[in-house]
C-alpha cells in the first residue's frame, strides 16, 4: 500500500478498491468513481467483511492484551456481517448428497465463521495476553474470503450474476476440490443445478479465474436471436478481452490512430478491386490471415461490384493488420490510395514515434491471450483465425479473434466518445453482441462481427439526437 502512495490514515479497503478500479488522470475521476461504486456493490453483495474492519479488530485485540477495555460494538459489527450469510437448505437425492458431501469443507468453513463469538473468547482469555493475541488467528479465514473476493469482483463480467445472486459464491471457493483431484489447478464451476450449491462454486486455484467467471456467466446470458448456443469457448475469451483491459490515460489521438488504419484498409480493399497491381500487393498480406476460401470470396465479391460486402467480411483485426503492413512496406502506394487518411497516420507517427509505436498500440487495443501467451497482458498476435477442431470450438480459436476492442475503439472515434468511457461501454457492448449472435455453426465467424455491427448501429441511432451537442455526445 505504501508503494502506491497511500496515506497512513487512508482506509486500506477503500484504497484497494480504488487501485482495482484503475489509476485515472484527474479528468477521468467521474468514470473511476462509477467503477469504484460498482466494485463496492459487488463486494457488499457477497457479505464480505472489509479488510479495514479485520485489521482494526486485530489491532484492537493487541491493545486489549495490554490492558485496554474490549470494544464490544466493534466485535458486533463483524458478527452482524457474518450472520447475514445463510447456508441453503433443501432436500437432496442420495446421489447428490454423496457427491455434495465431498465438499463439506466449504460448509464447515462457513459454519465456523458463523459460530465465532469474540466476546466470549475475549472473556475466556482475559488476563492471558498470549491467548488474547491468538484470537486473531480466527480472522484468517475471514481475511481469506475478503482477499479472494477482491479477485472475484475485479475479474467479474458485466452482469456478475453469480456474484449478485449468490452471497456464498466467494466463501464457497474450494482450492482443493473433491478428493483433492483439482488442488490448485485451473478453476472451474462445480455443483451447478443443485439448490445447496446456490448456483455452483469455483473449484481450483485463482489462476485463470477471469476465464472461469466469464465461462460461468454465459449460463445467465439471454440470447436475443435463435441460435444453437454453441459458442462456449468464445464467450469467456471475448468477455475477458472486454473486462480486463483498462482505458485510463488513453488519448483520443491514439483511438483515432486505430480508426484511421481501419479506414485505410477499407480504401485499399476497395481500390484493389479495380487495380490488379495493387491487389497483387495486398493479397499476400491478407493470405497470412485469410484462408484460400475467404480470400477467393473477397475477390469474387469485388469483381461483382459488392465491395462493401467484401470489406464487411474482413474482421477489424485483419483490416488493421493489412493497413499496418501495407503502410510500412508500400508507403507511397498508401499515399496514392489513402491520401488524407495516410497523411494523418504519418503525421501522428511523426509527432511521437514512441507513443504511436505499433507495439504500444497493440498493448492498448489488443486482447489478452492466456492460453497462447500465458499472460493477461493485452496484445495483438496477428494470427489467422483458427478453425474448429473436431466440430468443437476451442480457446485457441477464440483467442485468434482479436477484433473486439479494435472495433469498439473505431466506433468510439466515429461518435467522438472519450476513450475513458470505454471502461464502461465496452463490457456492455460486448455482452449485448454475444447475446444476439445468430449463427448455426462454429465456422460462422461473420455472425459475431455482424452482431457487433448491429449493436454499433443501434448505439449510433441512440446518439443521433445528441449530435447537435458535441460535448454531450462525447460524454455518452
Amino acid at each position: 500500500m505504501a508503494a502506491t502512495g497511500s496515506s497512513e490514515d487512508e482506509s486500506p479497503q477503500d484504497r484497494l478498491i480504488e487501485l482495482l478500479a484503475g489509476n485515472p488522470n484527474p479528468n477521468e475521476r467521474s468514470i473511476h468513481e462509477e467503477m469504484v461504486r460498482t466494485l463496492n456493490s459487488r463486494f457488499t453483495s457477497q457479505r464480505l467483511v472489509s479488510v479495514k474492519d479485520i485489521f482494526d479488530l486485530a489491532d484492537h485485540l493487541e491493545r486489549v492484551s495490554r490492558g485496554e477495555s474490549f470494544n464490544v460494538a466493534m466485535a458486533n459489527r463483524l458478527a452482524s456481517r457474518i450472520s447475514e450469510v445463510r447456508l441453503p437448505r433443501s432436500s437432496l437425492s442420495s446421489e447428490e448428497s454423496n457427491t455434495f458431501a465431498q465438499g463439506t469443507w466449504i460448509e464447515k468453513h462457513i459454519q465456523r465463521q458463523r459460530s465465532m463469538n469474540l466476546s466470549r473468547a475475549v472473556d475466556k482469555a482475559r488476563g492471558q495476553p498470549e491467548s488474547l493475541l491468538n484470537i486473531r488467528g480466527n480472522f484468517a479465514s475471514i481475511l481469506r474470503d475478503s482477499l479472494v473476493g477482491l479477485n472475484y469482483i475485479y475479474y467479474s463480467p458485466p452482469g456478475a450474476e453469480l456474484i449478485r445472486a449468490n452471497p456464498l459464491f466467494v466463501r464457497s471457493h474450494d482450492f482443493f476440490g473433491s478428493q483433492q483431484t483439482r488442488s490448485w489447478s485451473q478453476p472451474r464451476l462445480s455443483g451447478t443445478g443443485w439448490p445447496n450449491s446456490a448456483g455452483g462454486r469455483m473449484v481450483g486455484s485463482l489462476n485463470g479465474l477471469a476465464f472461469a467467471l466469464a465461462d460461468a456467466e454465459q449460463n445467465f446470458l439471454v440470447p436475443t436471436e435463435r441460435q444453437a448456443l454453441i459458442w462456449q469457448d468464445l464467450e469467456p475469451q471475448i468477455m475477458i478481452g472486454a473486462v480486463i483491459p483498462r482505458w485510463w490515460g488513453v488519448k483520443r489521438e491514439e483511438q483515432h490512430f486505430v480508426a484511421l488504419h481501419l479506414r485505410l484498409a477499407n480504401l485499399l480493399v476497395a481500390a484493389s478491386s479495380v487495380d490488379e497491381e495493387l491487389a497483387a500487393r495486398i493479397d499476400p498480406i491478407l493470405r497470412k490471415r485469410l484462408g484460400p476460401h475467404r480470400l477467393h470470396l473477397l475477390r469474387r465479391l469485388a469483381a461483382d461490384g459488392k465491395v462493401r460486402e467484401g470489406i464487411d467480411g474482413l474482421t477489424p483485426a485483419e483490416r488493421y493488420r493489412l493497413a499496418t503492413v501495407f503502410g510500412e512496406n508500400y508507403g507511397n502506394d498508401a499515399l496514392d490510395v489513402g491520401g488524407p487518411v495516410w497523411r494523418k497516420i504519418a503525421a501522428l507517427r511523426e509527432s511521437d514515434r514512441e507513443r504511436f509505436a505499433y507495439e504500444r498500440i497493440a498493448g492498448i487495443f489488443g486482447t489478452p491471450h492466456p492460453a497462447l501467451s500465458h499472460t493477461y497482458r493485452s496484445d495483438l498476435l496477428h494470427l489467422p483465425l483458427f478453425p474448429t477442431m473436431m466440430k468443437f470450438s476451442s480457446r485457441i480459436m477464440a483467442e485468434s479473434w482479436e477484433s473486439t476492442n479494435l472495433y469498439w475503439a473505431t466506433l468510439a472515434d466515429e461518435l467522438h466518445i472519450e476513450p475513458v468511457r470505454l471502461n464502461l461501454l465496452i463490457p456492455e457492448w460486448t455482452q449485448r453482441s454475444i447475446e444476439r449472435i445468430f449463427a448455426t455453426n462454429l465456422d460462422d465467424w461473420p455472425a459475431l462481427l455482424h452482431s457487433m455491427q448491429v449493436v454499433a448501429e443501434r448505439y449510433r441511432q441512440q446518439m443521433k439526437p445528441r449530435k447537435a451537442d458535441p460535448l454531450r455526445a462525447g460524454q455518452e
